[in-house]
């Protein structure tokens, strides 16, 4: 699933340092793209619903409950986002890659 990238003119160098940011340059979450926001809400609906209420047993490291956890996280999309498709992966921009991990860190352990 591959999702359009913003394309915004990036600091070059050390510039950011010396030169004032315009409000507009700023990225925010209001910036993210439709793809963005769903692969945001996906991650986090699949932490919550399937990884928090194990908690106690990850925290005790209960055998094959981790491999278990990625293969369903795999099978909704939310592996390898950051892997071009033509490797197996999703194929998804930096921004929605940063958006899934941020989402899936919820649970440091799982991230």
């Amino acid at each position: 699933m591959a999702t359009a990238t913003l394309t915004k003119p990036a600091a070059k160098g050390g510039s950011f340092l010396l030169e004032s940011p315009q409000p507009s340059d700023v990225f925010t979450p209001a910036d993210l793209t439709d793809d963005q926001k769903l692969i945001g809400q996906t991650a986090e609906e699949f932490v919550v619903k399937e990884v928090l209420p194990l908690l106690k047993d990850l925290e005790n490291k209960k055998p094959g409950l981790m491999p278990e956890l990625v293969k369903k996280g795999g099978e909704v999309g939310l592996m390898g986002g950051g892997v071009p498709e033509e490797y197996g992966g999703a194929g998804l921009d930096k921004i929605a890659t940063t958006v899934l991990t941020e989402k899936l860190s919820i649970y440091g352990g799982f991230a």
